[in-house]
């Protein structure tokens, strides 16, 4: 009986860690991906004698292999 409560106790404890560091990762490849997508247009902002793409679609193939997706937490 009393590794079962040492037991739901550690649980309590490390479900919500866990879903903290589920969160965070995702924040982090958002981050990443923005920084991408900040590179392909600081390339293509060089490359087109300082003008920005009207069309963010015009990016793809030449400076970035796709757009990124970026990860919405859900609004509470």
């Amino acid at each position: 009986m009393i590794v079962v409560a040492i037991i739901s106790i550690l649980c309590a404890i490390a479900i919500p860690r866990f879903a903290d560091m589920v969160s965070k990762a995702q924040e982090g490849v958002t981050k990443g991906n923005l920084g991408a997508l900040r590179s392909a247009l600081s390339i293509y902002y060089s490359d087109n004698a300082g003008t920005y793409p009207t069309d963010i679609n015009s990016l793809v193939q030449k400076y970035i292999s796709r757009i990124p997706s970026a990860y919405v937490p859900p609004h509470r």
